[in-house]
């Protein structure tokens, strides 16, 4: 009787325990079908957001990768590449063939400085391409300024300058006094604008008092560029006189004061240019002339005359330029007077 009694309490038990057993494990599926049930429904909605295109599409979804999106991306850049046409490249036009025949030889004989013989070595290399010619390794006179001792001219040993004996000699270039009195003399118009194509004058306003007076219409470059326009060259001292250089150029008359290397290379770019008119002063003849005057040994009509006389043939007009093989110091400069490229060698003529 106890070990039945004892068996059945067993059962009992069992049965006792068993319907929370079962409604656990009900309540877990129940949970993971739930769960199933929800990513199902996200990822239809992620597929039918993405169907819907970019314009419906979140942001977010925009930019995760798929199959579809790849798919779609590459058939789009085909069309692309289909509907573009494919850039024409231009071949760059090439220089023409050069002709490897020499038209003859060049030989070349250079003076001055340093910086003069270097400047015409260059021309030399680019009229020697020009005229297909080969070029012959140019001579240098070095016998005129690089001498030792290098006193081989008389102004060389000169200790103390005798400002006095320069301005005679027309070794000095003329004050603006002296400029002055030579432009009324020549009839030049008082109304005419007078440009200085020079740097800062030597003494400034007082200086150049006599000049503004005579020709109240003096400019420079200064007083014709605004500000921050002049600001571009200012510190180019080059470009600054390239300015000058152009202004001397084109104007109507173009009258050196002294004979420096920028103002012979005008004068021969102006004889080029048809022969436009360059008044080169006889410096030594109108010092003589304006003490004359000055001092009141000349009238002003006889003053007037005798500056028109010894410049009527100083113009600017074609002149032959003169050449001294032995002396190459003292012949014509060749910038000054570049007959050989004059266009009309016609004109040439005897002084």
């Amino acid at each position: 009787m106890v070990c039945k009694a004892a068996a059945m309490g067993i059962k009992a038990a069992d049965r006792l325990r068993c319907p929370s057993v079962a409604a656990a494990a009900r309540s877990r599926l129940k949970w993971w079908m739930l769960r199933a049930m929800l990513t199902v429904l996200l990822w239809t909605a992620v597929l039918q957001l993405t169907a819907v295109g970019d314009s419906w599409a979140p942001r977010v979804l925009k930019g995760w990768p798929s199959c579809r999106t790849a798919r779609r991306e590459a058939a789009a850049v085909a069309t692309t590449r289909l509907s573009m046409p494919e850039p024409v490249v231009e071949k760059a036009e090439l220089p023409p063939k050069r002709i490897y025949r020499n038209n003859g030889y060049l030989m070349v004989s250079c003076n001055g400085g340093l910086n003069q013989m270097r400047a015409a070595i260059c021309d030399m290399v680019v009229i020697a391409r020009y005229l297909n010619v080969t070029l012959i390794v140019p001579e240098l006179d070095k016998t005129s300024f690089w001498n030792d001792p290098r006193y081989a001219y008389p102004w060389w040993k000169e200790k103390v300058i005798n400002s006095f004996v320069k301005r005679k000699d027309g070794l000095c270039p003329l004050t603006p006094e002296e400029v002055a009195l030579v432009l009324k003399a020549l009839d030049i118009d008082r109304s005419m604008q007078i440009y200085i194509a020079a740097g800062e004058i030597y003494g400034g306003k007082r200086r150049m008092a006599s000049l503004t007076s005579a020709y109240p219409n003096v400019v420079r470059k200064e007083t014709l560029l605004a500000p921050s326009d002049l600001m571009l060259f200012q510190n180019h001292s080059s470009q600054m006189a390239a300015l000058d250089y152009l202004v001397s150029l084109e104007s109507d008359i173009f009258v050196p004061t002294y004979d420096g290397n920028m103002a012979k290379v005008v004068e021969g770019h102006r004889r080029y240019m048809g022969f436009k008119k360059t008044i080169l002063l006889d410096r030594k003849v109108i010092v003589e002339l304006v003490d004359q005057y000055k001092s009141g040994s000349l009238r002003w009509d006889e003053f007037s005359s005798l500056i028109k006389a010894v410049h009527a043939n100083r113009m600017g007009s074609a002149t032959t330029r003169t050449v001294i093989p032995d002396r190459p110091k003292e012949e014509d400069y060749f910038y000054a007077n570049p007959q050989e490229c004059l266009r009309d060698p016609k004109l040439l003529q005897k002084m």
